[in-house]
Formats: structure tokens, sequence, C-alpha cells
């Protein structure tokens, strides 16, 4: 009968005795130990020991200078020796077998390995005892059985070490790794899966996988994974799980069965890479490329409706002007300028949506900007909802748009009170100052410096995490599939995400969402949504604002006209648009050119002979800007006007800079038009 081996624990520390302790008792081992190494010895002589796990780090005496006197005692050398230890540096691993010893474990320590190390030092201490049996009854074969077994041991030892290779590269893998046994009770699980997911191995061994179910996937999702390893086949796949305090996270997962001999399955090992960073960039990236490109189809339908607009406009406007001492027909003429007017609206609506349209920014107080919001958001909100709010007050400013920063963050609040219909209800909104020293990798657009970090919660039903990608989509409403209304009101355009999304990449910030949905109707705390907002904030002091000076009234018309004294040479490409110049500007003389080219043609051969170009930005052979510049070149200080339906190259706060005079956005009141030219005149004059 084969007799049960005694191991004696030799450490300081009571904890890990109690630890390794419970361990080798579940293995069936018998144990003794001792936290003093002085008096090993001593216990020797009365107890037989099989094995022996020794402490390296010691304050009376350590475990290489306690190994050696093992080694050198006749009587005791033959004992096993395996070393614990908590450094892990390779010179102190090799130190282990230089100095004597059959093996190490690593703290914090491993069942299985220590297992492993133990069974392999007394097979080897086994495999020793039988060598000297073999010697001592067949002395004549002695040399060629030492040889052989000799051969055995270095096999069995190099067998040893790939096995802790093996196990060392599970435990350090950048990867989750999860074994279950053929029933899927969970025998095994590497530090990393303890990292990412939350669980230690004590908490999950012997249970099954689906504790980190997230129910985000249907029966069927599940079916096909069973079916497919089952079946003596690898799974792969993308699935969602959830962490230990409730956040989710994506991996790709590879799922392979662990066959026997006789290829009957005995495990099954999951390795999962975590991937939910990278999916987040991919998603924002493919969102920006997304707004980019509305951004390019917005702008090109701003300046063809613009021109279409400043031409029914600008013909009204000559109507009225014919009619103004008639009743007749003025009543259909105001209705189509009226119509105009919201139709230029929508126009400009449409633009808040695209980065490329500028608007000019001041020195923002973010901390009284949230105030008035949420002061604001009160009369919107229901007496079922709280306001809850923490400001720091001492959060330095940002550059950006006062309103639409309002507008911004009045479309979450709007969301917010949709999700919260008819229940109590939570509205928290924090804001304080953030320091990014990188780039952080989850929010999209961020560089490292400094930032004001707004973050806006509710309790409401939140969002689900396959339609969180959506949100910022033109047009896009969760309304009707359990989650919150993204979007504007009912009577709204479907653009409300996509124009907080865009006023916030248009003051260089960022945005991101998390979200949970709540299950079963349980309380509030279970479900809900926060939107966290980064503004840049302005460093070294407020810089002086380069703004555009605008008139503050209307500036009235000469008295005299300077008929055929004062001459506009006009760069138009639109036909109709260049007959309503014509007539808006009949009291100068006026010029026509149909692009850019054929006007600087025009400028050149006689340069003296115009006072002031009117020109259009978007023209074939030459835009508005380049026919400035060559103009400007020829008379450096000739007044221009620029013209435009879209731009996302001159804006109201760059134009100086391209020796622009005044700049105007189609369409434009004739009046402001003339106004722009008389301003000009009375200047000159001066």
């Amino acid at each position: 009968m084969t007799s049960i081996a005694k191991i004696l624990i030799v450490d300081d520390q009571a904890q890990t005795i109690q630890h390794v302790r419970a361990l080798l008792h579940d293995y069936g081992y018998l144990t003794q130990f001792i936290t003093k190494p002085e008096y090993l010895f001593q216990l020797l002589d009365k107890e037989a020991i099989d094995l022996i796990l020794l402490d390296i780090n010691m304050p009376q005496l350590d475990g290489f200078t306690l190994l050696e006197q093992l080694q050198n005692h006749p009587q005791y050398s033959d004992i096993p020796v395996i070393m614990l230890t908590a450094d892990q540096r390779d010179s102190i691993l090799s130190q282990c077998f230089e100095k004597g010893a059959r093996d190490f474990v690593t703290k914090p320590i491993s069942p299985l390995v220590l297992q492993a190390r133990i069974q392999s030092a007394l097979a080897t201490k086994h495999y020793a005892h039988h060598l000297e049996q073999k010697a001592q009854e067949k002395t004549l074969e002695s040399e060629r059985i030492n040889e052989k077994l000799q051969q055995e041991a270095e096999e069995h030892k190099k067998t040893e070490k790939e096995l802790t290779k093996l196990v060392t590269a599970i435990e350090q893998a950048e990867a989750s790794i999860l074994i279950t046994d053929k029933e899927g009770r969970i025998e095994y699980v590497n530090p990393y899966f303890e990292q990412l997911s939350g669980y230690r191995l004590e908490e999950v061994k012997g249970k099954n996988p689906n504790i980190l179910k997230s129910h985000q996937h249907d029966v069927p999702f599940y079916k096909d994974l069973w079916e497919t390893i089952l079946n003596n086949k690898i799974w792969r796949g993308q699935i969602i799980n959830k962490k230990k305090d409730g956040a989710f996270f994506t991996v790709e997962m590879t799922i392979s069965p662990v066959k026997d001999d006789l290829h009957n399955i005995t495990h099954f090992i999951a390795v999962n890479k975590d991937i939910t960073e990278k999916l987040a960039l991919e998603q924002q990236l493919r969102h920006a490329q997304k707004m980019k490109a509305i951004s390019v189809l917005a702008g090109g339908i701003a300046h063809d409706f613009n021109n279409i607009l400043f031409t029914i406009l600008g013909n009204a406007e000559l109507l009225k002007h014919l009619y103004h001492d008639k009743e007749e027909g003025k009543e259909h003429i105001d209705a189509i300028m009226e119509a105009g007017r919201r139709a230029q609206t929508v126009i400009s609506q449409l633009l808040t949506f695209t980065r490329s349209q500028e608007t000019p920014h001041r020195p923002v107080d973010i901390v009284s900007t949230i105030e008035d919001s949420l002061q604001m958001a009160r009369t919107i909100l229901p007496a079922n909802i709280e306001i809850r709010q923490n400001l720091d007050s001492d959060s330095p400013f940002v550059l950006g748009n006062k309103s639409q920063l309002q507008q911004a963050v009045f479309h979450i609040y709007i969301n917010a009170k949709e999700a919260m219909a008819d229940k109590q209800g939570l509205l928290d909104v924090t804001l304080q100052p953030v320091e990014f020293k990188t780039a952080p990798d989850n929010i999209y657009g961020i560089s490292r410096g400094s930032y004001v970090h707004v973050a806006i919660r509710d309790t409401g039903k939140g969002i689900p995490v396959h339609l969180q990608e959506h949100i910022f989509d033109p047009f896009f409403t969760t309304k009707g599939v359990g989650g919150t209304e993204i979007g504007p009101s009912k009577e709204g355009t479907g653009l409300g995400l996509t124009g907080v999304y865009n006023i916030i990449r248009n003051h260089k910030g960022g945005i991101t969402v998390e979200s949970e949905v709540a299950i079963n109707g349980m309380h509030e705390s279970s479900g809900g949504t926060t939107f966290h907002l980064y503004f840049p904030t302005i460093e070294n002091g407020l810089p002086k604002m380069n703004l555009p000076i605008k008139s503050t009234g209307k500036i009235q018309k000469i008295s005299t006209p300077l008929e055929n004294k004062y001459h506009i040479l006009v760069a138009e490409d639109e036909v109709q648009l260049a007959k309503v110049y014509r007539s808006t500007l009949e009291e100068y003389q006026v010029t026509l050119c149909q692009d850019g080219h054929e006007a600087l043609e025009m400028f050149r051969n006689s340069p003296k002979a115009f006072d002031l170009l009117l020109t259009d930005q978007e023209m074939p052979k030459l835009t508005g800007i380049q026919l400035s510049q060559e103009i400007l070149k020829i008379r450096p200080e000739f007044p221009i006007i620029l013209v435009t339906g879209y731009s996302d190259q001159i804006t109201e706060d760059n134009f100086k800079e391209y020796g622009i005079q005044q700049f105007f956005l189609k369409p434009l009141d004739s009046d402001e038009l003339l106004d722009a030219i008389q301003s000009i005149v009375s200047s000159k004059e001066e």
C-alpha cells in the first residue's frame, strides 16, 4: 500500500501556511509546518518528511541558507525541496536550481502548478529510491541501470520544464483563458481573466461561464455555440460579456474542445481577446467619416439652394420696391419673402450639423452656461424628475459659442425627459476640470491637455448596446424599441443628437455615451444613460478675440447717387443672380462678369477703371478668394465684398485675413448689401 506523503511547510507568514495547507489537504497530503526556520532540524529529527516547501524570504534565516544546510546534511540531503518565492526574476529562479532545490513555485500560488510540481518532485524522489534498491539488488548492472534512469530523469525534467514554460505562458498571457470540464464547469482561469472580468478563480471555480452573461445575445446565439463545440468543432466569434461590477465588455472568443487519446471530449478551453476599446474607436471613426460625408452633402445643398433663395428674395425685394406705394400684390410679395426667409433658416440649421460651418467663438463661462441651461430645463421637465447639479465653480473658461453649447445640452435634457416619462427620475449634471496627460483611447478627437468634463446622467430606460453606435446618426430614433427617444421633439427635424455631436466637434471637444437598459421593470438604478462631454479650456489667460466688426444699424443711403462715377465690378456665374445685382445696384455703374477669369482679365486691362469688386466664392475657373488675391496683387488696398452660398474655406472669422473688406452669406438683404457698399463709399470719400 502506498503511504500518504507528508509535506513540511517552512514559511514565516501564517496566512501563506494556512492557504497552502488547505490546498494540500484537498489533494490528500499530510502536512506539518514551522514559522521559525531555526527549528527545522529539530522537527526532522522527530518526524519523517517526504517533501519540504521552503520560503526564500524569511527575516531570521533566508531560504537559500537553509537549503545549503539541508544539502550538506548527510541524513536529510535526499529530501526534495521546492522553493516558494514572490520574486520572479530570472536570477532568483536560477539560484533555486543552482543551490539544489528540486523546483520552485511563484506567489501568488496557483493550485494546479503547486500540485503538478509536488507530484513531479515526489516522483523524482521515488525514482531515486528505486535506483538505490536496484543498485543493491544488482550490483553488476548498477552502472547501466543508473545511466538509464538518469536519462529518464533528464527526459522527465525536460518535460517538466516544458510544462513550466506552458504554465508560465498561460499565466502571463495578454488574453483571458478559461478551462472547463465537459459539463461546462470552470476548473481554471488565468490572471488576465481575473483582471478583465473582476472575478477571482476562487469565485468562479465549479461554476458555469454564464455568470458572465450580459443578456445582449439571444437563445439561438448560445445554441449555435454549444452545438459547434459539442460536435468537436472550434467556435469563433464576438461576444458581449458582463464584468463583476456590471460593466459590459466585448471579446473575440475562440472555444476549442480538448480530447483524450480516444477522441472523447474531456474539457473546453476558451481564449478571449478584449476588443472593447478597439470597437469603440472603430465606431467613432465610422461616425466621423459618416458625418464628414454629410457635411460635404450639406455644403453642396447649401451653396446651390442659397443661390436659388438669393434669386427669389432678390427679385421679391425688387418687386416690393416697384410696388411700394400699391396695395395690390403686396400681400403676395410678402408671402414669397416670408417663405424664402423660412427656407433660409432651414439651410442655416442644416449647416449647424456640419463641421465645416464655423461660428464666432469667444471665451465662455461654462459653469454659468450650464447653470442657465438647467434653469431653462426646469421649465420643461415634469415634477417627477429631480434635478441635481454638482458644478465646480473654479472650472476654467472654454472657447466657444454659448448659445450652441446650451443648445447641445438642452437636446440631451429633452432625451432624458423622454427616457424617464411616467416614472420618478433623476437628472444629474456634474462639471469639473480634467487633465489628460496623453490622448485618451476611448474619446475620439481628444488630444492631451486641459478640458472641462460635463457629465449628464438620467435614470431612464437606457439604450441597448447594439443601438448605441447609431444614436448620433441623423434621423435615428430608438422610440418604440424600448430605449430613449433619440432626436428632438416630435415637431423637430430628427437632427437632435447629430447636432449635439457636431456642436461638440466644432468646439474641438469630444462626446461619449454610457448606457444600461433596465430589465424587467427593476428599480431606477438598474437603467440609465450618461453623456460625457469634453471641452478644451482656454490656457495662459483669455486671448484677445479678433472678431469682425459689424454695423450697429442701417447706414442711410447717400442723397445723391454717384451716377457713372462709382464703378462696381461684379463676378457671378448665376445668370439670374447677376440680373438681381444689376437691378439692385442701379444707382452705380456696374460691369457684370460670368466667372472669375473674365473678371480678372477685365481688371488687368483697366485696373483704375473700377472702384469695388463684388464677387461670388464658388465659380468656375477662379474662386472668389483666388480672384481677390490676384486683384490685390495689382491694387493692394482695393475694396472687395465677397458673397457665398456656402464655403468651408472662408468664414466670418477669417475673411479679413484674405484682404476681404466685407463678407456675406447668401441670401442677403438688398438693403444690407447697399449699406455695405455705401459704407465703403463713405470711408473712401473721407
